[in-house]
């Protein structure tokens, strides 16, 4: 599960069964003592909660977008590279298409985009590895990605070319005639790292690091 996609009407069918309540004979009424008792709360917490998770689809997503994440996080890799050179040359995985007769691991792990994108964005270092129009980078609640149009810039223009001439900070004249007003304000509001490349990280954890307990929880609460 933590690969492919679960056939929809598949885990609407455990989702349904799972929830039923369970039948746990809680012994002899006539028997007093720790064991009925904790067989009695087992039998209650099962009852209302049935397997532990109640949304079978939303717990498959956030496994797959765990590898999607590794794709993201992991560019190198055998399988990153795989993957780059037979469905999304020169493109990024946020813009990589289905393709013809794809593999089912692929259809999972485009399914999952969706997820990754509501929390997976760059944190800039030296901005030379984030493309300014292509890559989630700017650090607000929801949307990651640039909403300004790019206009004559080059679309492949990295997130340095905004930095002044010492790359000591941004060019405050450039960016604001760039972007929007909002998205500006964001832009002069990140802090400029001297050494390392950009990384990935996600938006919905302290350490900025995936986990699938907080991917659950978006698609859960959303």
């Amino acid at each position: 599960m933590a690969n492919i996609l679960v056939y929809l009407p598949l885990s609407a069918k455990i989702n349904e069964r799972s929830s039923r309540p369970s039948k746990i004979a809680c012994g002899n009424e006539s028997k007093v003592g720790k064991r009925s008792t904790s067989l009695k709360r087992g039998a209650k917490f099962l009852s209302n909660r049935g397997l532990g998770f109640r949304h079978l689809r939303a717990f498959n997503l956030a496994l797959l977008a765990k590898q999607a994440w590794r794709l993201l996080c992991q560019p190198h890799s055998l399988i990153a590279r795989l993957l780059r050179a037979k469905y999304f040359p020169g493109g990024t995985f946020f813009n990589a298409q289905l393709g013809n007769r794809p593999f089912w691991s692929w259809r999972s792990l485009i399914e999952s985009r969706s997820l990754i994108s509501m929390g997976a964005r760059r944190l800039i270092c030296l901005g030379s590895t984030t493309r300014i129009w292509l890559d989630p980078w700017l650090p607000r609640s929801k949307y990651f990605f640039v909403h300004s149009m790019p206009g004559t810039q080059d679309i492949l223009a990295t997130v340095n070319s905004l930095f002044n001439a010492s790359n000591s900070g941004w060019n405050e004249a450039l960016v604001r005639s760039t972007f929007s007003l909002e998205e500006a304000s964001i832009i002069l509001s990140i802090p400029i790292g001297d050494t390392g490349g950009d990384l990935w990280c996600w938006h919905h954890t302290r350490n900025g690091k995936f986990t699938v307990k907080s991917a659950y929880h978006i698609l859960v609460q959303a």
